[in-house]
């Protein structure tokens, strides 16, 4: 009985060493997170967005600043003027005043201020 209960100590011991073995090496081969700050946007990405497309802003757009937006008609322009103040872009489709085809169409030429 002895020599059963040392054999099953000396596998258990073994065991637990391979597993924390194991476990030592998965952690090491996470990357860990780097705390060094990534470099921003260079002068050439800055320039190209500032050039960009320029953004308009539903809350005091005009109604022909609002027609040049691709897909907005005469009555959306109209149902988006009486529908101010916006708190987000988002409410063009929480409030129905655009449908989804409509709103995917102009959601990254508009904000809100």
């Amino acid at each position: 009985m002895a020599f059963r209960l040392n054999r099953f100590g000396a596998t258990l011991m073994a065991s637990l060493m391979l597993v924390g073995a194991g476990i030592s090496q998965e952690s090491a081969a996470t990357p860990k997170k780097s705390t060094v700050a990534k470099p921003g946007p260079t002068a050439a990405a800055r320039a190209k967005r500032k050039n960009g497309p320029k953004l308009v802003d539903i809350n005091s757009a005009t109604k022909m600043e609002l027609l040049k937006l691709p897909g907005i008609s005469s009555e959306q322009a109209d149902r988006i003027i009486a529908g101010r103040p916006f708190s987000s872009k988002f409410n063009l489709l929480t409030r129905a005043i655009l449908p989804n085809s409509v709103f995917n169409g102009v959601r990254k030429r508009i904000e809100v201020r």
